[in-house]
């Protein structure tokens, strides 16, 4: 079973986030563009999982997530990996909320490479992606078009679960299925748009 641990987003910012995709389609790239029904913010890839695993995962999950209070992230600005050349993978940033984001994903790395899951080599750098370039067609426009909306902000990333997720690859995309759902603790917090606590 192909696994990760992600935070899923609510319809209203998936809107904003096809929103963004139809912008960046102007530039007639040869983008593969993620279905916004499937955009997400992984905290953990796994890759391939034995069934004989999972009841080992879902325990050690809950038991990193024990007392972590839900999550707040302001989703805005625009990017694509790697950030020189010609571009592999465009994403949505996160501007504000990146620390909280951080702490949980280390927890959930930290208890999982307890268990047999490698640490990721790379810095964990909180982002939604949007595609994936399929050639180099069409990049200069491409990349034009998100210089000129990199401060766009396109919502709030407001997180109160944490899930296990499953990946089935399909000719017409990967289907995701929840497999499990861990409820984050009522943080006490409310921010604005602006990004202060009220």
């Amino acid at each position: 079973m192909r696994c990760f641990v992600a935070l899923n987003l609510s319809s209203e910012l998936r809107s904003r986030l096809a929103w963004i995709q139809d912008q960046l389609k102007a530039a007639a790239a040869e983008v593969s563009w993620v279905n916004p029904e499937n955009i997400h913010l992984t905290l953990k890839f796994l890759g391939e999982v034995e069934e004989a695993r999972l009841p080992a995962v879902r325990v050690t999950v809950q038991e990193a997530l024990q007392g972590e209070e839900g999550v707040w992230a302001m989703v805005a600005g625009l990017g694509a990996f790697p950030p020189s050349g010609p571009p592999r993978v465009i994403w949505a940033g996160i501007r504000a909320g990146g620390e909280d984001l951080a702490r949980l994903q280390a927890r959930i790395e930290a208890a999982l490479e307890r268990i047999g899951f490698p640490r990721e080599s790379r810095r964990f750098t909180p982002h939604l992606t949007l595609g994936r370039m399929r050639s180099s067609r069409g990049s200069p426009a491409l990349l034009e078009l998100i210089s000129s909306h990199r401060g766009v902000e396109l919502g709030i990333l407001e997180a109160e679960s944490v899930e296990l997720m499953e990946s089935r690859l399909h000719p017409s995309g990967a289907i995701y299925t929840v497999l499990e759902s861990y409820p984050l603790s009522p943080s006490g917090r409310r921010k604005g748009k602006d990004g202060r606590e009220g």
